[in-house]
């Protein structure tokens, strides 16, 4: 009788720790970001917490100043955009979610330095740090 109690107990303690876990795991969100390039393009997905949001968002504001893509951390932008020094590029971002990319083709190698080091540093600046 005693074992049978042991073992419902011990039975019932490993579901509620995997219960818990698996509520916990519910609001852990993972960062994940991919570059990818070729001899046409250049371009950044990234999928990460969005309460991070506001710190990618202003970051990519900095990069790009003069220019203000965002103004506030639920910005949806879905766009080609073009700063003041001609660099052009597509961006799609919402909480949590992020694509940039460039044509290098139609940009000057300028401009295609200026979003590889904005990107760069979307990863070491701000998700990473």
């Amino acid at each position: 009788m005693l074992n049978v109690k042991v073992l419902l107990f011990l039975g019932i303690l490993v579901l509620i720790v995997t219960g818990i876990s698996e509520c916990r795991s519910g609001f852990n969100h993972s960062t994940n970001l991919k570059y990818y390039e070729n001899e046409r393009v250049y371009g950044l997905t990234a999928s990460y917490d969005p309460s991070r949001t506001w710190e990618v968002e202003s970051y990519i504001n900095r990069c790009t100043a003069p220019n203000r893509l965002f103004h506030s951390d639920h910005d949806h932008i879905d766009a080609i955009t073009e700063l003041d020094d001609h660099t052009r590029f597509s961006i799609s971002a919402g909480p949590g979610e992020l694509q940039i990319e460039l044509n290098k083709e139609k940009n000057l190698p300028a401009s295609y330095f200026r979003v590889r080091r904005m990107c760069e540093g979307i990863k070491k600046d701000v998700l990473l740090r």
